[in-house]
């Protein structure tokens, strides 16, 4: 076409993991009563996906602060956002020296605590979600989506789903 400049923007870079102890990794063994396998993080992976981000799942961080704390800073420096799932109070501990929080009850499946915080000079996004599967997924599409989407540059008024049969998957498109 003879442009010498393409103006292209990279996927958002979101990192998901979940906080809890008594979470067990889907295909390994439940070895206690109380144990349930983490459905969440795949479901919050596999939904940013489709939005459009390229997504870093990390799976189950235990629930320390130190942990939480050197994990959001060592996945900080290459996400565009950044999703927890569960950990709650644990969590806002963990971030509130690194980062300017904000919460906000939010009736969802019951009442859900939901929790904003803008890290570092830069404000990266991390974005606290409730640990249900149900109450995670409804945030998502309230809360986190219109964020990928503000990275992507995609207005969702004008978004049109299509389907990709190879991948089984919508992409966003550009009406």
């Amino acid at each position: 076409m003879g442009l010498d400049k393409v103006l292209a923007r990279p996927r958002p870079r979101v990192v998901v993991f979940t906080v809890g102890e008594l979470l067990v990794a889907p295909g390994m063994a439940l070895t206690a009563p109380q144990q349930r396998y983490d459905a969440a993080t795949a479901l919050i992976t596999a939904a940013a996906r489709a939005d459009g981000a390229t997504v870093y799942p990390l799976g189950i961080v235990a629930p320390s602060v130190d942990i939480v704390r050197q994990t959001v800073a060592d996945q900080q420096i290459r996400a565009d956002l950044i999703v927890v799932l569960g950990g709650g109070e644990l969590v806002r501990e963990a971030v509130s020296a690194i980062g300017e929080v904000d919460e906000a009850d939010v009736a969802v499946n019951g009442e859900a605590r939901v929790t904003y915080v803008g890290l570092g000079d830069e404000r990266t996004p991390l974005l606290i979600l409730p640990s249900g599967i149900v109450s995670a997924y409804a945030v998502y599409h309230a809360l986190v989506r219109p964020v990928i989407n503000k990275l992507n540059d995609v207005d969702p008024l004008q978004v049109e789903r299509v389907e990709d049969a190879s991948r089984r998957r919508s992409i966003p498109t550009s009406a």
